[in-house]
């Protein structure tokens, strides 16, 4: 998407709220992509950090 109000212009937004924006929109195309398609090594740092973090609140 693009909107020309904004400091970035580019951005994509998903149905599960997450949102990035960029300042070209040379990075939104593969960004959006992992968000929907995670790798294995993604996989495991989110499983790391919810790990920790709910580690951290106990």
């Amino acid at each position: 998407m693009r909107d020309d109000t904004r400091p970035e212009p580019y951005f994509w937004l998903c149905g599960c709220g997450a949102t990035r924006s960029f300042p070209t929109e040379d990075g939104v195309f593969p960004s959006a992509w992992r968000h929907t398609h995670p790798t294995r090594l993604d996989r495991l740092r989110q499983w790391a950090t919810r790990r920790l973090s709910t580690r951290r609140a106990h």
